[in-house]
C-alpha cells in the first residue's frame, strides 16, 4: 500500500509529523484529525509504504491495520489488552460504516 497524500474520507491533505523511535530513526506519520466525524493515522515505513493504519474506537481503544502482515488488531489503551479480528481491506467505505464493521467483528469475536 502506497502512502496517501489525502484523507480517503474527506479528501483533505494529510498532516505529516515525525516520531523519533531511536537516536537515528524516525517514523513518518500522516494524520487527519481536523474533522469531527473521523480521525485516522498512517504510519509509514522508511520506503514510504504504509506500515499501519489506525482509527479510534469508543472507550479509549483503536483499530490498527497492518497491511503487509494482513493483521487487524484492536488495542485497548491503558490495559494493554489486544484482540485480533479477521483482516479486511479498508477500501472506499464511508468512515461510519468502517467503524460499524469493526465493532461488529469485535462483538462476534
Amino acid at each position: 500500500m502506497i502512502s496517501p497524500t489525502r484523507c480517503p474520507f474527506c479528501n483533505d491533505i494529510l498532516v505529516t509529523a515525525y516520531h523519533r523511535v531511536s537516536k537515528n530513526t524516525s517514523l513518518e506519520m500522516k494524520s487527519c484529525d481536523k474533522r469531527i466525524d473521523h480521525r485516522i493515522q498512517y504510519t509509514l515505513n522508511t520506503d514510504g509504504s504504509v506500515y499501519s493504519f489506525r482509527i479510534p474506537l469508543l472507550e479509549k481503544s483503536n483499530a490498527t491495520w497492518y497491511p503487509n502482515n494482513q493483521l487487524l488488531i484492536i488495542y485497548k489503551e491503558g490495559t494493554g489488552a489486544t484482540v485480533n479480528i479477521p483482516y479486511f481491506e479498508v477500501g472506499n467505505r464511508p468512515f461510519a460504516k468502517l467503524v460499524h464493521k469493526v465493532k461488529t467483528y469485535i462483538t462476534f469475536s
